[in-house]
């Protein structure tokens, strides 16, 4: 079969290919692994239903799962679909002509590139032993994280901490690498394995950390496209060059910073009467305001390489600079200290901006999850409120709060809320 179809390779994802048909099918394909979301429309009465499956490497279908908007969408069609070759192609096509589901108001509503539950198919000693490596990596890793998903109950802890180790351990791939070749091979390795982990295929992903990741993506209504936005989000990381305009960062701010919100919603569940979109959003803008936080926490370090990277980066945007009269070399160096400080005073109103958007959210997760976001977020605000106090702090030193301040948080977090366990 022969659709119409546009093919488009987007810059910075020369690994994903995404086949859009129109008015049929959109396909995410990877090749290397063979992960696919298909999303399907029908007609023009607006129906629509989303597709997430997995194919084997000789193209067959392993695995399909149907989400409906509802169940008129459900029996409208026959889930009858095929796998495409790519159709080349100039014309780009916005991802907007996805369906957008609004998620509905049960608690832990599925979302649209989510599989749904399955059992795991880790050994409970294999399980027992990856929830405690990531107990580990979270302990040495976590600096402001690990206060606050300390306060969440066990079983909604350990796939935090299986999250935040994937997150860490893709971080850490894409900064240790020394050059070029092994940048691209850590995103290769790292794509493959993570893809792995998505399928449920435990051959690729099998020690560490990885079980208790997979784990947490069969218990959880984690969305898989959020997880290749986190890739994309490390491409942009390993070929840095830059960001032009406000825009441009804060779409890299979601995809390494509103995703992980959106996953620690997922995990945290929301409240019975509340719509989990709504909350999603929501904490889209709480990920991106902690982004713009470490961004700026680190204009300095990341400039100079950080403390495990062996590249230098300069996160504020190119007419920022402009507007400031500032080169990145200027700002790190402090030479027109009224500048600079101005410069980094506006990336503070523009964090500002963002929390301003979250407000409401601990609201809407669920009770006994509640402290642990309130943690995290007082933590953040924190650290902040220094960067605006003393904006040096953003190229000179580190601004952090001790470990008696975050202690303190918690332990207020923790009596505010009566359902939360410390563990």
């Amino acid at each position: 079969m022969t659709p119409f179809a546009t093919f488009t390779r987007k810059p910075g994802e020369s690994s994903c290919q995404e086949l859009f048909v129109s008015g049929v099918t959109v396909a995410v394909v990877c090749p290397g692994f063979t992960g696919v979301c298909i999303g399907l429309t029908m007609g023009s009465e607006g129906l629509a239903a989303a597709l997430t499956g997995f194919v084997a490497a000789d193209g067959a279908v392993v695995e399909c799962r149907v989400h409906a908007a509802s169940e008129k969408v459900r029996s409208a069609k026959e889930a009858t679909f095929f796998m495409p070759e790519p159709i080349i192609g100039d014309q780009s096509v916005s991802r907007g002509g996805q369906p957008a589901f609004s998620g509905g108001s049960s608690y832990h509503a599925p979302t649209l590139n989510h599989s749904p539950r399955r059992k795991s198919d880790v050994s409970p000693a294999a399980l027992a032993a990856s929830d405690d490596c990531c107990a580990r990596i979270v302990h040495e890793k976590a600096r402001n994280f690990y206060y606050g998903m300390r306060l969440t109950p066990a079983d909604e802890r350990r796939h935090l901490y299986a999250c935040y180790a994937w997150l860490r351990f893709a971080d850490d791939q894409i900064d240790q690498a020394t050059d070029e070749s092994s940048r691209i091979a850590a995103l290769e390795s790292l794509e493959a394995m993570t893809f792995a982990a998505i399928s449920g295929n435990p051959d690729r992903c099998s020690d560490s950390f990885w079980p208790a990741f997979r784990s947490a993506l069969a218990s959880c209504p984690i969305d898989h496209e959020w997880i290749r936005e986190v890739l994309r989000g490390m491409r942009e990381d390993a070929f840095h060059c830059g960001y032009e305009c406000f825009e441009t960062l804060s779409n890299y701010c979601y995809r390494v910073g509103g995703t992980v919100g959106q996953m620690c919603i997922a995990i945290w569940g929301v409240r019975e009467s509340t719509q989990f979109s709504h909350a999603i959003r929501l904490a889209a803008a709480r990920g991106r305001a902690f982004q713009l936080t470490n961004i700026i926490r680190d204009i300095g370090a990341d400039f100079r390489g950080g403390e495990e990277e062996t590249m230098a980066r300069c996160y504020i945007p190119r007419k920022m600079l402009l507007e400031f009269g500032l080169t990145a070399e200027a700002l790190v160096g402090w030479e027109a200290p009224e500048r600079c400080t101005k410069l980094v005073e506006s990336m503070c109103q523009l964090a500002d901006r963002e929390y301003a958007a979250s407000a409401g959210l601990e609201d809407l997760v669920t009770p006994s999850c509640r402290s642990s976001l309130w943690a995290m977020s007082q933590i953040y605000r924190g650290v902040l409120e220094r960067l605006r106090a003393n904006p040096t702090l953003a190229v000179r030193g580190r601004a952090r709060l001790s470990t008696l301040a975050k202690a303190i948080l918690m332990a207020r977090a923790a009596l505010g809320n009566p359902l939360a366990v410390v563990g």
